[in-house]
C-alpha cells in the first residue's frame, strides 16, 4: 500500500467504493422511506420499538444494500491496486474489450 506514491493515492481514492453505498443508503432512508420526516426523541433513546427498533442495533436491509454497492465496484479497486489479481474485464472499460 505504501510502496509508492501511485498506489497510495490510489487506495486513498478507493474510499470512495466503500463510503457512497453508506451515503446512498442514507439518502434512500431519509428522502424516499421517511419522506424527511425523523422522530427526534426516538433517536436520542435506547428504548426497544419502532420507528428505529433494528436487529440488535444493525438493520439488516441497509447492510445487504452497502453489501450490493460495494461488491459491484471493490474488484474494480483490486484491478487498479494489483492489475495481475483480477480478470481483464475489471482493468479496461467495456468500449474498449472487443
Amino acid at each position: 500500500m505504501i510502496s509508492s506514491a501511485s498506489t497510495f493515492l490510489t487506495f486513498l481514492g478507493s474510499y470512495t467504493v466503500f463510503l457512497m453505498p453508506v451515503c446512498g443508503v442514507m439518502v434512500v432512508d431519509y428522502w424516499l422511506l421517511r419522506r424527511g420526516n425523523l422522530h427526534v426523541p426516538s433517536l436520542c433513546t435506547e428504548e426497544a420499538g419502532p420507528p428505529y427498533a433494528y436487529s440488535h442495533g444493525w438493520n439488516p436491509r441497509a447492510v445487504a444494500a452497502w453489501v450490493a454497492g460495494v461488491a459491484f465496484t471493490v474488484h474494480g479497486i483490486a484491478g487498479s491496486l494489483d492489475p495481475a489479481a483480477v480478470n481483464q474485464a475489471s482493468k479496461k472499460d467495456r468500449a474498449l474489450v472487443a
